[in-house]
């Protein structure tokens, strides 16, 4: 079966991509489905980090069901459906002021190697293998996924895997910046469940902050996030969080946070 799985679990939401039998590759309906998962786990008051996943030991994501291309993306309107949805996932993830962790093993390819870049931090397995065969199937890439992938890895390396499709395994895609971390497979799920539980200690108000922040040096001229970035910092310095961190440091002891 073919769906979108969202697992709460405190103040941690996984969002799972399945269809383990042709390496989670991505229906239309599970192209659609998604955003609205990533906005409800978002919403959810004690959500302070998502983790985003593949089903399985063989994938993060393939990508597009390319088997399904012909009854989804064949006419102009079904292609143009599709590219929106896929824009839309994208614009979601991109729309996120919550931390996401993209956990990547196996498979990382097209659409997947797409919603990964999406995500603030991508950890991987040693196992890896990154494409983008965009080339190789007749297919241009929508703006938000070459936007993210050139934020990553600069110009010169966006246009190498984009002209080339080439794969990319786990050592190299550190290099480049591709990942964040890699870890051994047997390691992956324990090293994201503890990173994801490390923000999640962290003030809410400061870890958004920071995003905010990260995201108007990459826009340059944002006034929005300039200006949402503005209200966070007045809001942070008048929150319980604030006191409880000032406090905790005199005190040489950990903070214990209520997102308040």
């Amino acid at each position: 079966m073919a769906e979108i799985r969202t697992r709460l679990d405190g103040p941690v939401a996984t969002v799972t991509l399945s269809q383990p039998t042709r390496l989670n590759a991505l229906s239309l309906e599970m192209w659609e489905v998604l955003p609205h998962a990533l906005q409800a786990a978002e919403e959810r008051e004690e959500t302070r980090v998502l983790i985003i996943e593949g089903d399985g030991v063989a994938a993060f994501s393939a990508g597009a069901d390319i088997a399904r291309f012909a009854s989804e993306r064949t006419e102009p309107c079904d292609a143009e459906r599709y590219t929106n949805a896929v824009s839309g996932v994208l614009r979601a993830l991109i729309a996120l002021r919550k931390p996401t962790i993209a956990r990547v093993h196996g498979v990382c390819s097209g659409g997947g190697a797409a919603i990964a870049l999406a995500c603030h931090i991508r950890i991987s397995s040693d196992e890896l293998r990154f494409a983008i065969p965009a080339g190789r199937l007749g297919i241009v890439y929508e703006f938000e996924a070459v936007e993210q992938l050139v934020e990553a890895v600069g110009s010169p390396v966006a246009y190498d895997l984009l002209a080339s499709g080439r794969t990319v395994e786990a050592e190299e895609a550190s290099r480049l910046g591709l990942v964040n971390r890699v870890v051994p497979a047997a390691e992956l799920d324990e090293h994201v469940d503890a990173y994801a539980a490390t923000i999640a200690d962290n003030a809410p108000l400061a870890v958004q902050g920071g995003i905010v922040a990260v995201g108007a040096v990459l826009t340059g001229s944002d006034d929005r996030l300039e200006n949402r970035l503005r209200e966070l910092q007045a809001e942070a310095i008048e929150s319980d969080d604030y006191a409880e961190g000032v406090s905790a440091f005199i005190e040489k002891r950990r903070p214990r946070f209520s997102g308040r």
